[in-house]
């Protein structure tokens, strides 16, 4: 809608001073800003990372004169916004169900204990009724015969309540061995893009901040997605979309290392983090993938192409700068003319200490 706004009403730029144009550009501006503030109150990496694409967006929005570079950034910031809060919504929905299914399962363990010792409350309270009798006797015989009974009745109950115990236990620990699976298949599909099968954006944000704090001294990112792919789905259908995307990421896999991670964003955009490369190593093997791309993923009537952003990861880099940097690189390569490699070099600590 924001997006909408800007390109209908050519906010990004007001030649003619209209005051009126003038504050619909503020509001849009403003607008961002909010959305960008709700979303940096979260502590997720997804959500500081749309935060820190709305900045993006807002700066391009200032100063860029190009209808179809404002109307790419806002739809992608709009899709990422869907997507954190659809994932948000989701967690909440998965976060009520386990605990409900937690209550469920220590409301039936509470209420077979309490079974349990109601009935041997009961027994033993039957069995101290018998005993009252039996000192009552006189016969030692009587006595002898009716508390060797009574044992081995008490016997009896003791054997039978283990029993029935150690069933109801053996139970109870299947049913928390199943949630526990039910928890890791949740966990795993969580990690997983449903599409594509490879890992989603929230994979892509833990293990892009795990490699950056540890050791690796050597990675570059890597980010690609379709060029024109609103095209195929509007002239080809959905259908034939989702095939260009499963294809692309199996393409993807490929390409890549055991070691390297492919990821889905979002949409039809994808990350690699792609380890012990250097930046020029980097762009001619991504350039030779995405070359194979275009010849493996299309039909008769129509090949998707692919655009490309590099950034190598530096001493002093953050997730934000990383992902700035290959978020830069990505739209010069399609402001170059789309389907090509672009790079971004590595920044100098200096420039990352006045961030």
């Amino acid at each position: 809608m924001l997006t909408h706004l800007v390109t209908a009403l050519d906010l990004r730029g007001n030649p003619h001073g209209d005051p009126e144009l003038e504050w619909l550009r503020g509001v849009v501006d403003q607008s961002l800003s909010l959305l960008r503030d709700l979303l940096a109150a979260g502590a997720e990496p997804e959500r500081t990372d749309l935060a820190s694409r709305l900045d993006h967006c807002r700066a391009v929005l200032a100063v860029d004169d190009d209808a179809g570079v404002a109307r790419a950034l806002g739809s992608q910031c709009l899709s990422r916004v869907r997507e954190v809060v659809s994932h948000a919504k989701q967690q909440e929905i998965d976060r009520r169900q386990e605990m409900a299914a937690l209550v469920a399962l220590v409301r039936e363990a509470v209420m077979t204990v309490s079974a349990e010792v109601n009935t041997l409350q009961s027994t033993v309270g039957q069995s101290a009724g018998r005993f009252e009798a039996i000192v009552a006797l006189n016969d030692p015989a009587q006595i002898k015969a009716r508390l060797i009974a009574e044992v081995t009745a008490l016997k009896n109950v003791t054997a039978e309540r283990r029993q029935v115990w150690e069933m109801t236990s053996r139970k109870f620990n299947e049913r928390v061995e199943g949630l526990e699976r039910q928890l890791i298949t949740s966990r795993n599909e969580a990690a997983l893009d449903p599409l594509t099968g490879i890992a989603n954006r929230r994979t892509f944000d833990r293990t892009c901040q795990e490699w950056i704090r540890s050791a690796r001294s050597r990675f570059v990112l890597a980010l690609l997605d379709v060029d024109d792919f609103k095209r195929i789905n509007d002239t080809h259908g959905h259908a034939a979309g989702d095939q260009v995307l499963v294809t692309l990421a199996q393409g993807l896999l490929a390409a890549v290392r055991p070691d390297d991670l492919v990821a889905r964003l979002g949409g039809d955009e994808f990350a690699i983090l792609a380890s012990e490369l250097t930046l020029r190593q980097a762009e001619g093997r991504f350039a030779k993938t995405i070359s194979n791309m275009a010849r493996a993923g299309g039909s008769d009537t129509w090949t998707p192409k692919v655009s490309c952003g590099l950034a190598e990861f530096s001493a002093g880099d953050t997730y934000e700068s990383l992902f700035e940097r290959a978020d830069e690189a990505l739209y010069a390569a399609k402001r170059g003319g789309k389907h090509r490699v672009a790079t971004k070099a590595r920044a100098f600590i200096r420039d990352l200490m006045k961030r």
